[in-house]
């Protein structure tokens, strides 16, 4: 993979646009961001879900890392190199869907 692959996957996702997160490019849909190349070059940050990272990082420590920063909050970098197409996209994919879940508004019950 490349960074431009995975700008091409996460733009082709519905509703994307490209927008700057920590001064890096970013992705977003429906306002909510759902991943972002991370600063140091090798990573894309990538929102998931506490269980589903947890599968991800013992599934693949190679391609998939946490850092302390992301410890208490549901993301995941991924290795952009090391990653196959098909796992990127899936990723991106499951992201998306989480922030346009985010994104949905909420019925208050009464």
């Amino acid at each position: 993979m490349t960074f431009e692959a995975v700008r091409k996957l996460a733009l082709g996702l519905r509703g994307t646009v490209e927008a700057p997160s920590y001064r890096t490019p970013g992705f977003k849909v429906a306002g909510k961001l759902f991943a972002r190349f991370h600063e140091h070059g090798e990573w894309v940050v990538v929102r998931t879900t506490f269980e589903r990272r947890e599968e991800l990082l013992a599934s693949d420590p190679q391609t998939f890392t946490l850092t302390p920063h992301y410890r208490d909050h549901p993301w995941i970098l991924v290795r952009v190199e090391d990653c196959p197409v098909a796992t990127m996209r899936l990723a991106l994919r499951d992201a998306h869907a989480l922030a346009m879940d985010e994104a949905k508004p909420r019925v208050r019950g009464g």
